[in-house]
């Protein structure tokens, strides 16, 4: 499974699905696109400059789509993210009170936490630089999913046989990790 994943990632459609995805939960999925990125690092490491690639292209463009449907309707637009999982009321005036003390630098996270879709609205509502935004969605991905895809790539060089005779171990205590983070997340917002 290791190989396949090792291939796939070198394929086009890596980094397809990787922009892809960035691109919907840049907008509306709420479900981060390192779900399926780091696995693939793990597998490809040397792919991954290929596929971060595809991350922050597909998050700037759905970056710039949430921006003028933000710009057009904003009501909207807030009322769409906050009815996704692990946003509430307060989630708005926290990323503004955010913006309006750090500026673009709140856009800078780690681990799990507001969404990037939030940042953006918010930022828009601001009436923040477009430009600046761009700067701001990259630093955003870079510091958000950067750590994550740097320990994948450690795991893909340093331990490539063990993931491999493990791979089945591996995977399923990836994605019981993943849906463990998201239970306790949307819980607790």
């Amino acid at each position: 499974m290791i190989d396949r994943l090792a291939r796939f990632a070198w394929s086009p459609g890596g980094g397809v699905l990787i922009g892809l995805w960035a691109f919907a939960e840049a907008i509306l999925l709420p479900i981060v696109p390192d779900v399926a990125l780091l696995p693939l690092v793990a597998a490809a490491p040397r792919a991954a400059p290929r596929l971060v690639l595809g991350l922050i292209v597909g998050a700037l463009v759905g970056s710039a789509i949430l921006a003028w449907l933000a710009i057009v309707d904003a009501t909207w637009v807030r009322s769409l993210l906050a009815a996704l999982p692990g946003m509430d009321a307060s989630t708005f005036p926290a990323v503004e009170a955010d913006l309006t003390a750090h500026g673009a630098s709140a856009f800078a996270a780690f681990g799990p936490g507001i969404p990037l879709k939030v940042y953006t609205t918010a930022w828009v509502g601001a009436s923040g630089s477009p430009l600046v935004l761009a700067g701001a969605v990259v630093l955003n991905r870079l510091t958000r999913i950067g750590p994550g895809i740097v320990l994948a790539a450690l795991i893909g060089y340093l331990a490539p046989e063990a993931l491999r005779r493990h791979e089945r171990v591996a995977l399923a205590a990836y994605a019981l990790g993943w849906i463990g983070l998201y239970l306790v997340y949307w819980r607790a917002v």
